[in-house]
């Protein structure tokens, strides 16, 4: 007997390949046939059908099915999931379907809450946290880089860069750091930090140089060789101080007013300390659009469609917007994705490429998590923490794979929340 799913997909598969009588036994169809059945089916009822028969569970082990699965489940979200090349096994594209779909199934489900948990306590002034969920890098006020194993219960952490591999200077960037050596020039250092397989980060300097650029700023930009960062000053801090860098020598300036795009007539080279830099006149915009009441701090990595239009995610005082900027010389478009009302007195957000996470301080905390998805009327849920944390000088992080979110409380405690 055919179970109902396979009922209603059999006929039509069978028919197209000229088997006449689909009443015959489903084990005794070819194999390409019975991947092209399951294909069609949902990736839990794979999972059911791969325990009746040695013939089926063959079936079910193949690239092909789950190649479906995994774009069904890719298709759900408004940006899509990262494509699989021809090298990923079958089983490779099974565990990504199936650990996207409990992520996503437990990041709006109603039914379970998450779980929070104090990791430890740090000191730091800047966070990262790399994708996977599991190394947060902390640099704090000592002159070192330290990374935290999230995973662990006990808190556990290692200095990643020493004093002494900065010359007892500050480590003031993740990747790309920045020491003032003099009044005029900066010394950049390019850092690339991996992941072995002993499972303990590494980090190895590629190579440094020095810059004018003497402005410390909040955000930058790194994408191959490019490196990006706004020089403030006091006329133009409150107006445009966040920069992405976009294909085809382009950057984007995010103010709290509008959207600039810059196109950039360098080659992105490091300047030599030696050379000086003639101060023109500033920079006519490509583009201008106006988006009032944009949080420029709140924004979402850049992904790019099969076209290279470059798209994210950002946060006005009335919507979570998608940005989307074409690849050729033309405006970008803003639309808007998802309303929400922003309290900046008492809210704080964190994006990624298919999630949103929104913290409401109060007598009750109030926490909203919300899937960047199609029909994401029905991918949010809200719930209320009676407990109050002091977060003047508090931090969100959200990891996009694991749904991790990661927050630092004005106590220096580091707290994490899983799905």
């Amino acid at each position: 007997m055919l179970s109902r799913p396979l009922r209603s997909v059999f006929p039509k598969i069978a028919s197209n390949f000229g088997v006449v009588n689909s009443r015959c036994g489903l084990t005794a169809l070819p194999q390409e046939i019975l991947e092209m059945v399951l294909a069609e089916l949902d990736w839990r009822e794979v999972l059911c059908i791969r325990a009746t028969c040695k013939s089926l569970c063959a079936a079910s082990r193949s690239r092909y099915v789950w190649r479906a699965q995994y774009q069904r489940l890719s298709d759900n979200y408004d940006t899509p999931l990262s494509a699989k090349d021809n090298t990923a096994t079958y089983a490779e594209l099974e565990h990504d379907t199936l650990h996207w779909a409990r992520v996503q199934h437990n990041w709006v489900s109603k039914s379970k809450q998450p779980t929070s948990r104090l990791v430890c306590k740090c000191p730091a002034i800047q966070f990262y946290l790399i994708p996977g969920g599991r190394w947060l890098l902390a640099n704090a006020m000592a002159p070192c880089l330290s990374v935290y194993d999230i995973d662990s219960t006990t808190g556990q952490h290692h200095v990643l860069i020493r004093p002494q591999d900065k010359r007892e200077k500050r480590v003031d960037r993740f990747v790309v750091d920045e020491v003032n050596t003099n009044e005029r020039l900066a010394r950049l250092s390019i850092w690339k930090i991996t992941d072995p397989p002993n499972g303990t980060l590494v980090a190895h300097q590629i190579t440094s140089f020095n810059t004018y650029a003497t402005q410390c700023c909040f955000t930058m930009d790194l994408r191959g060789n490019y490196f990006a960062r706004p020089q403030l000053s006091s006329a133009s801090a409150s107006e445009q101080y966040t920069i992405r860098i976009l294909p085809g020598k382009r950057i984007v300036g995010l103010g709290k007013e509008d959207i600039r795009i810059y196109a950039v007539e360098s080659d992105f080279k490091p300047v030599s300390g030696k050379t000086s830099t003639p101060v023109g006149p500033p920079a006519v915009p490509l583009h201008t659009l106006a988006l009032p009441g944009l949080k420029t701090h709140i924004r979402s990595p850049l992904h790019y469609d099969p076209l290279s239009n470059a798209c994210l995610y950002l946060a006005n005082a009335e919507a979570i917007v998608k940005l989307i900027i074409p690849y050729e010389d033309r405006p970008p478009a803003a639309v808007k994705y998802m309303p929400y009302t922003w309290d900046d007195n008492d809210s704080f957000c964190v994006l990624s490429s298919h999630r949103a996470y929104v913290q409401t301080r109060g007598r009750f905390s109030r926490r909203t998590a919300m899937l960047l998805a199609y029909g994401n009327e029905h991918c949010s849920k809200t719930w209320e923490v009676p407990e109050e944390r002091d977060y003047i000088y508090g931090f969100l992080l959200l990891d996009d794979y694991s749904g991790r979110v990661v927050e630092r409380t004005g106590r220096d405690n580091v707290f994490v929340t899983d799905y």
